[in-house]
């Protein structure tokens, strides 16, 4: 049976500060009893994608509970003049998609996040990613300065608080630490752009993750901002140096002549160790394309199970009673022919076979005040046994295309944008 959702509001809300705001939930994880780390993305208004770097918060009891703390976790935007690239002119970092995973059992957490350079162009700040750079600049730029970096921190119980325990880092293949050009076995020329959920973790104590990155090469024919080919990797974290390492690379996939990224890993419930992967497709028809996979790294993905759908981000989510569900815009099937609104939750079935889609966020039903809302990227969580919650982005699409010819927010549909949420018990 479906989950019976209730829309709760707003999780975070409003500009940080003039123009940015949080979106883009990642997590909550409970970094230790009663104290749930919550990471977003920023967002600056005035640019085309344009995250500008990592917000956090430490809440009490739940991940809806009292904020305890609440501070920039990684810097990015206008403010940070990051790649000096020697062509005289001046770029920033555009930070954000993070991602948080580690155990209570290891008492350390990484973070990973991407980073790449963007600028000013027409009062706009650009992401090379964008299709207005890529007609007048090509995506060499977009290629060249995509990495995912990480840092990694602790809960800090005298100060109810995290600290930092390793320094923010380009993330890097053990082994590769040293070379000047190359990130990991696959040598140079390659870019590499974040999953869409967390890494899933491979044993109780977890001290092993496992993740789709986007790993594409230069010059792939079907790249697009970032994206082509995912990669399986394996997280494992060493007790000598109390770290988590990136310390095995599998084969790089694509299905035909895909644009793929953005990829989502749950375990299969049915006690098969078995994984669940869902890929977004940036350029086709915009398929569901799911996949169930035994050994990532021997066998990899073979069956390939593909339904009519959107390109649109989209996730998966897994209860602890065995539903398994994806959750997905579509344009084609929205009442309001929005490309972000509203949320469909789709079942999967043990075969892959999915349910008929039931819209479970509506702005339009919600009131919200933005003309082209966007409610996107949900991220779900079983947070206690048989309570669960889904967090999404929650704004308009004038905060995603900065400004461009179009009229700017109102204040109320700018106090509003940020990260709304779901809950449920089953």
């Amino acid at each position: 049976m479906l989950s019976e959702w209730k829309y709760c509001g707003p999780l975070i809300h409003g500009p940080q500060t003039p123009g940015v705001f949080c979106v883009q939930p990642s997590g909550p994880v409970e970094i230790a009893p009663g104290r749930w780390l919550c990471l977003y993305s920023m967002v600056d208004g005035r640019g085309h994608d344009a995250n500008c770097g990592v917000f956090a918060q430490l809440r009490a009891d739940a991940p809806d509970g009292p904020v305890l703390k609440a501070r920039v976790l990684v810097p990015g935007g206008d403010g940070t003049n990051y790649f000096p690239l020697e062509d005289g002119e001046e770029y920033f970092r555009c930070a954000g998609q993070a991602h948080l995973f580690g155990s209570q059992k290891t008492g350390v957490f990484a973070v990973t996040y991407y980073q790449h350079a963007q600028k000013w162009v027409n009062g706009v700040l650009q992401n090379p990613g964008s299709y207005f750079w890529r007609k007048q600049h090509g995506s060499m730029l977009m290629s060249r300065t995509l990495r995912l970096c990480m840092l990694q921190l602790e809960y800090d119980a005298p100060a109810d608080d995290w600290k930092i325990v390793e320094e923010p880092h380009l993330l890097t293949q053990a082994g590769w630490e040293d070379s000047p050009d190359a990130f990991c076995e696959f040598g140079p020329g390659f870019s590499l752009n974040h999953a869409l959920e967390p890494p899933v973790p491979l044993d109780d104590d977890g001290t092993e993750f496992l993740e789709y990155l986007t790993i594409t090469a230069y010059d792939d024919p079907y790249a697009i901002s970032g994206h082509g080919t995912i990669v399986p990797v394996r997280y494992k974290f060493d007790p000598a140096t109390r770290r988590y390492r990136w310390v095995q690379t599998g084969k790089r996939w694509r299905d035909g002549n895909d644009t793929l990224g953005e990829a989502s890993i749950v375990r299969m419930p049915d006690g098969s160790g078995d994984f669940l992967i869902s890929v977004r497709q940036f350029l086709g028809g915009g398929d569901i394309i799911l996949a169930r996979v035994s050994d990532p790294f021997k066998t990899g993905i073979s069956k390939v199970y593909r339904y009519k759908g959107s390109s649109a981000p989209r996730t998966l989510g897994v209860r602890s009673d065995g539903l398994m569900r994806l959750f997905i815009n579509d344009s084609d099937r929205s009442p309001y022919h929005h490309e972000r609104n509203p949320v469909y939750e789709f079942q999967i079935y043990p075969d892959l076979r999915l349910g008929e889609p039931q819209i479970i966020a509506d702005a339009v039903q919600y009131a919200l005040p933005w003309p082209e809302p966007f409610l996107d990227m949900g991220r779900y969580l079983e947070y206690a046994p048989g309570k669960e919650m889904l967090s999404f982005r929650a704004f308009d699409r004038v905060q995603v295309v900065g400004n461009e010819g179009t009229e700017p927010l109102s204040a109320e549909a700018a106090e509003l944008s940020g990260v709304h949420y779901l809950k449920a018990d089953f």
